[in-house]
């Protein structure tokens, strides 16, 4: 029952994704052209999370393409050969100041599989150097420790739409490393 590609035709190729239309084998032998959107490298982020202060680093976000604000991890795209771990720390340090120690995995998944082939890495650490950072700040309106008593109302209100955010706190949650 899989669908196998037979080709692909580049519709646009940018260093963030690549657009693509594949000529795609149905099961059935029937051929059809689908829409794949491929990114060059994995994406991730780190939850931080401060155990004495019992809170999370969440940045306040509006995202323009969806014309939503919301409450988000830091996160972006690997760059080509860099170690996923490290790209997670790296985002983290470049939005917040915060530099992750020793970041653990605790979710991995496809995005969308059925339109993009986007990995998203979710790692938490309760270990970091550095502090907010301080100066001009584009990618966020703030930058902030959220208690964790207040994320779960949070998730249950939308305020935390983004899916990358949104499942790795659900699966710190589910793993027992946060507790409201």
């Amino acid at each position: 029952m899989e669908w196998k590609i037979q080709g692909e035709s580049v519709v646009h190729d940018s260093p963030w994704l690549k657009l693509v239309i594949a000529d795609v084998m149905l099961p059935n032998g029937k051929r059809i052209q689908h829409s794949i959107v491929r990114y060059p490298a994995p994406t991730a982020g780190v939850l931080l999370h401060d155990i004495e202060k019992a809170a999370v680093l969440l940045l306040w976000r509006h995202r323009f393409i969806t014309n939503r604000w919301g409450w988000e991890i830091p996160a972006g795209l690997a760059e080509p050969g860099e170690d996923i771990a490290e790209a997670a720390a790296r985002e983290t340090l470049e939005e917040t100041g915060y530099n992750p120690l020793d970041p653990v995995k605790i979710v991995e998944f496809n995005t969308s599989s059925g339109i993009m082939d986007e990995v998203f890495h979710g790692y938490y650490s309760t270990k970091w150097k550095g502090s907010a950072s301080e100066g001009e700040n584009i990618e966020a309106d703030k930058v902030q420790w959220v208690p964790i008593s207040e994320v779960e109302s949070l998730v249950q209100q939308g305020m935390i739409p983004h899916g990358h955010s949104l499942m790795t706190i659900l699966a710190a949650f589910h793993r027992g490393l946060l507790k409201a």
